[in-house]
Order: structure tokens, then sequence, then C-alpha cells
């Protein structure tokens, strides 16, 4: 077993960011299996709605706090892990403020001091960032890469060169990486909540009940905002039950609509805009589809587990390791469409005929009947409890390996 450290600025608790779930729940794992967890992190967040979930959860501790006069830190013990949160300004990781930083710094510092840490897990290319892993290497602690995004190809980061072990959720992250990655690399299956909320109670066996809702989460043009637009207007016309839940968490629906030259007020009927969820049964409630339609390199979407424990059928572009981790529903795959760069280098949608993902859509969602045994065959193959064991065993290895890095 080993003293683990989690640090990074951004909140392990930003319910907009499936990295932070991914991570908050690898170190749940890792704290449940026997390991000593600790994380020093910031408030801020993939978004302002995240930043504010983090915000509330520091001053929560605060209240109960009795002999902790410092007005930037809360220290709890929360499943298993060990916190050091620290109060941010700025929702933003990228404008903090130089105190912050050096706040989130010296915690990190501490525990590394006082604790007798043996691996250090996080990302980023932020000075503070490498100014923490810097000190990490200096005491002989093994530094471990979390990488699941596409956005590191290309460039010179320090862990490229000084990271000890990466982990990462796909074998087409390992892939798309491997010039750049000069250690060993763990791919580690997610963990996914207990509480998952298999309720097929709105699937009655009659239309006039069966809900036709198929969910977009973080609707902005990587996550293939023009596809789904393309897609609600094709089943405006041919299957008009059909309704697209665009889930709004990150508050981009907006800006990236005004670039594409549109208004929200300008949205087909068939869509619904609504906030993000803390909750994940609550993002998925009364959910009879998934779709994710990212045209950038989607790592391995927690997304898709998430659905499938709940016995949610996925339709995907396959892009990334979506191929991966649905394997057993190549009928829900479809190719990527015809890509190009703008002139401002952000990734647009060419040509794409939304006809074959349209049908696929209307069969899954045509007879409840039908959809009802497809849903408990998905639940059946995909539990939550089958998808932690997978995980577990993996992070048992990774353990096992450090003493031999």
């Amino acid at each position: 077993m080993a003293d683990i450290l989690f640090a990074n600025a951004n909140s392990l608790f930003d319910h907009t960011s499936g990295s932070s779930k991914s991570i908050r729940l690898i170190l749940q794992k890792l704290a449940a299996i026997g390991n000593n967890v600790y994380a020093v992190t910031g408030c801020t967040s993939d978004s302002y709605e995240g930043y504010k979930a983090s915000t509330r959860i520091w001053n929560q501790s605060k209240e109960k706090e009795n002999n902790n006069n410092n007005d930037f830190i809360t220290r709890f013990n929360y499943n298993g892990i060990k916190y050091s949160l620290i109060k941010t300004r700025t929702w933003q990781r990228n404008l903090l403020n130089a105190d912050e930083s050096e706040n989130i710094y010296r915690e990190s510092l501490g525990v590394i001091n006082e604790c007798k840490i043996k691996l250090l897990i996080s990302w980023g290319n932020l000075l503070l960032e490498e100014a923490i892993f810097k000190e990490a290497k200096e005491c002989k602690i093994k530094l471990c890469f979390y990488l699941v995004n596409p956005t590191y190809k290309g460039r010179k980061i320090y862990l490229f060169d000084h990271a000890d072990l990466v982990i990462t959720d796909s074998l087409a992250t390992k892939s798309l990486y491997s010039n750049e990655i000069k250690c060993k690399t763990f791919v580690i299956p997610k963990a996914l909540e207990n509480n998952v909320n298999f309720d097929q109670s709105n699937s009655e066996d009659n239309d006039s009940k069966f809900e036709k809702n198929c969910l977009f989460v973080n609707p902005s043009l990587n996550k293939g905002l023009e596809a789904a637009l393309t897609l609600s207007k094709y089943l405006e016309r041919y299957d008009p039950q059909a309704r697209l839940i665009f889930v709004d968490a990150r508050g981009n629906l907006k800006s990236n609509l005004k670039y594409l030259g549109f208004d929200t007020s300008e949205l087909p009927k068939n869509i619904i805009v609504t906030s993000g969820y803390e909750q994940t049964n609550e993002l998925f409630k009364n959910i009879k589809l998934l779709l994710l339609l990212s045209i950038w390199h989607e790592s391995g979407s927690r997304l898709i587990l998430e659905s499938y424990s709940r016995g949610i059928p996925v339709i995907a572009f396959n892009s990334g390791g979506n191929s991966e981790l649905m394997c057993e529903h190549k009928n829900d795959i479809f190719p990527m469409p015809l890509i190009n760069s703008d002139q401002n280098k952000r990734l647009r949608i060419s040509e794409w005929d939304p006809t074959e993902m349209g049908n696929r859509i209307s069969l899954l969602l045509k007879d409840p009947i039908q959809y009802k045994l497809i849903s408990k065959n998905i639940y059946l193959n995909n539990s939550a409890e089958k998808q932690n064991k997978s995980c577990e065993k993996k992070l048992n290895e990774l353990i096992k390996s450090i003493d031999a890095l």
C-alpha cells in the first residue's frame, strides 16, 4: 500500500467536468483498497457552475471547523480522501492570482513533507503544476500523469519527459500519445458511483407514456453541436416525438451558437435546454438515449459507462476510445463526419448526412416494449459493480508496480 497525493488547482468537486469526477472516484477506490490518499486542490473548475458547487463545499466545511483560523484553506475527510481545499476568487484555472497559486503550492509541499508520499498524481502544464512536480521529483516521489485530454498532442510539457507512469482511460489515447510517452502506461477502467439508479418506471409499455428524450451534454463545437443541430432538424421531420435535451452545464451554448451565426431563440422546437445537474441520477432521469457526437478525440467518455450502467443506449461517432467502450453495440457507432479546421483553428463539420443515425435512433425508440428489453440487457451487462471491480483490479496492479519503477 502507498501514500498518494493528488495536487492541482482544479477542484475534484466540479460536477461539470467528467475528468474531475473520474479522478475523484479513482482516488476513492485507491483509498478503499487500503492506501492513504490526500488531495490538495483549489476551487477552480471547468465552469462557473462547477466553481459555485466547490465554493459551497468550502463554506460548509469551514463552518464546521473550530480551530482553523486560516481564511483560505479548509481540511476535511470525505469518502476516504483527506482533502485540503483552497479557496479561490476565480473559477478559471489559468487566471489564478499569485497568492492562490502559492497557497496551493505551499499546502502541497506541506503534505509532501509531513506524509510519506510515494506517488503524486496530477496533470497540467502551468507553472504551479510544474513547480509541484519538480518538488516531488526532488523528494524521490514517483510522478503519475493522468492523461485523458487530446490537447497535449504536439506540445512540450514537463510530464512527458519526467513522469514515472501514465494513467489513461483507453487504448486509443495510449496510442495517440505513443510518440510522447516514455514510461509505463496503465489503461484504467473508470470507476462509477454505487448509487446508480436503474429505473424503468417511465418506460411504460404504451406509446402515450413513452418519452423519446435524447441526452446531449455540454453542447459545443468540439462536442458536436453542429451535428446535434442537423440531427434535430432531421428528427423534427421524420420522428417529431423525439426530443433532444441539451444540458448546458458549462454555459457555453449561447457563445457557440453565436459563433455559428445562430441565437438560442432560433433552436428547433424539439430541443430543450437545461442547466447542469450535480447528481448524475438527475442528469439521466427520463432519458432514453445518450448522444455522444464529439468531433475531437473523446478519450474514454464516462458518459458512455454512466449511460450503460442505467440501461440507456448510446449513439456515438467513432471518435477516440468510443469504439472500445461500445464494442458490444457496434450498430450504435457511426463514422465521423468530414471535419476541417476553420480560420480560428476550431474544429468544424464540413459534411455529414444524419439519415443513418436518425434512422437508428428512431428504430431504438420505436417500440416501448422492445426498448425495455434492450435497456434491461444493457443494464445487466454493464453494472456499476462490474465496472468497479475492473477498476480496482487495475489500480492494485498499479500500486504493486510503484516500487519497481
